[in-house]
């Protein structure tokens, strides 16, 4: 199942790829990570088709990451599909060859000290992105994403982010979910404003 967010991660790193799922996951945000790929089905196809699907792309980078065809692959991807692409360093280092191309002009979100907190603050941004309101746009300049404006637009999405038979509440108010065409405009706009020159 496709999610908001694709989480990309190297297998050395699958615990912390695994925190990050679980705490989006509490915080009503659908997020995807390869151990969501059924025994038996086609993971090049699956995460072809997750990572088109979601509109953030989590990089959790770390030294054997950073030395991953297959990561540098998906980033890639991402960066042509104009996703909006959030580095994770999970370790102190600095990208280098294909990564450095990609990514020398993003904003970086450091958890290597204290990684299960840092974690846990990441997971917060990313579900105010997510679920918009007044918190959306503070959190996109914090990811690195500015020019962030409001997020949010009608959608049948229960509180969890799951699809609803009617789209409404037990008071039969219209549920709110992440507005893809506003969040593709927070990606070009970030681009535009820290792509390099």
């Amino acid at each position: 199942m496709a999610g908001e967010i694709f989480i990309s991660y190297r297998r050395a790193d699958q615990a912390k790829a695994q925190l990050l799922w679980k705490l989006l996951h509490e915080r009503g945000v659908e997020a995807w990570y390869d151990q969501h790929v059924p025994s038996g089905e086609d993971w090049r196809a699956a995460t072809a088709n997750a990572l088109v699907a979601a509109p953030i792309f989590v990089l959790m980078f770390s030294k054997s990451a950073s030395q991953s065809d297959d990561i540098a692959k998906e980033l890639g991807a991402a960066t042509f599909q104009k996703k909006l692409v959030i580095p994770v360093r999970l370790e102190d280092i600095h990208p280098e060859g294909a990564f450095l191309y990609e990514l020398a002009s993003r904003n970086w979100f450091d958890a290597f000290d204290d990684t299960d907190a840092r974690l846990a603050v990441l997971a917060d941004r990313l579900a105010a992105l997510v679920h918009g309101g007044k918190e959306a746009q503070d959190a996109a300049i914090k990811l690195g994403a500015p020019g962030a404006q409001k997020l949010v637009a009608p959608d049948d999405r229960d509180r969890r982010g799951r699809r609803g038979r009617r789209g409404r509440d037990e008071r039969g108010d219209k549920k709110r979910g992440p507005n893809i065409y506003a969040i593709g405009g927070l990606i070009i706009a970030g681009l535009a404003i820290i792509s390099p020159k």
